[in-house]
């Protein structure tokens, strides 16, 4: 997982420049590692796609592909010429870039969530001692939306 989680990361301090840059700073202030939070937002979106809560996202790039693809069939048809409707690296492609786009806006809202959240720890300050109880609770917040939407 430690491998996805650095393809994720990367994909996020590339398309979320800034604000990457934003919540790293913010990150060194009261310590807490950047990276290793990477890899609990990765542990997290593969957990949500074993308990299926994620299909949504997929059948969605799924049926994009197929559109697409029908469209090329008809077009083909028209010019009679034969094309075949079949799942593609494209779609799986698409897939993980998805799921990658997903990854950045739940580690983004986790930022957002440390940074406004007081510290749990009795201190004046967040201590890294606030990260169990404060991702705990995010995981509990994502989870339930994603089963109010399936709903």
């Amino acid at each position: 997982m430690g491998r996805l989680a650095l393809l994720q990361l990367t994909h996020m301090c590339s398309v979320k420049n800034e604000e990457a840059r934003g919540l790293l700073t913010f990150m060194s202030e009261p310590y807490i590692p950047f990276a290793a939070t990477g890899i609990n937002v990765t542990g997290l979106v593969v957990q949500l796609l074993e308990e299926r809560l994620l299909d949504h996202r997929l059948v969605a790039v799924a049926d994009r592909r197929l559109l697409q693809g029908a469209r090329q069939q008809q077009q083909a048809e028209a010019s009679g010429k034969e094309y075949f409707l079949f799942f593609d690296e494209e779609m799986i492609v698409e897939g993980v870039a998805d799921m990658h786009a997903y990854y950045t806006e739940l580690y983004l809202r986790f930022g957002e969530l440390w940074k406004t959240a007081p510290p749990s720890s009795g201190m004046p300050v967040k201590t890294i001692m606030d990260f169990p109880p404060l991702w705990k609770e995010f995981q509990g917040t994502v989870r339930q939306e994603l089963r109010a939407r399936l709903e």
